[in-house]
């Protein structure tokens, strides 16, 4: 199936042609959950039409923790459906930014 002018991530998510609004995320965690939460984060993001710039932090010691700024928004694995509400509710609490 082809989307023109989107991105298909590998993962079966399309991104948005150039988003007006990319969320900057911090995930923390490795392994499997973090893996997933990442996938979820960005076809969350997607199905909101806005980006996503995940910045990595492998801490062993820490569950998959996702932040936008300084506000926590998962510390646990989530259905996708759980993910964009929570990014739903989180962006309605801070207005966008275009970039």
């Amino acid at each position: 199936m082809s989307h023109p002018r989107s991105e298909v991530f590998p993962f079966g998510c399309i991104s948005p042609d150039e988003p007006e609004v990319v969320l900057r995320v911090k995930l923390a965690g490795v392994g499997d959950d973090a893996i997933r939460m990442g996938k979820r984060l960005k076809c969350a993001a997607a199905a909101l039409g806005v980006g996503t710039d995940i910045q990595w932090i492998r801490d062993p010691d820490c569950a998959p923790t996702a932040m936008i700024e300084q506000d926590i928004l998962l510390d646990q694995l989530i259905s996708t459906e759980e993910v964009e509400a929570s990014l739903r509710d989180w962006m309605a609490a801070h207005p966008a930014k275009p970039r």
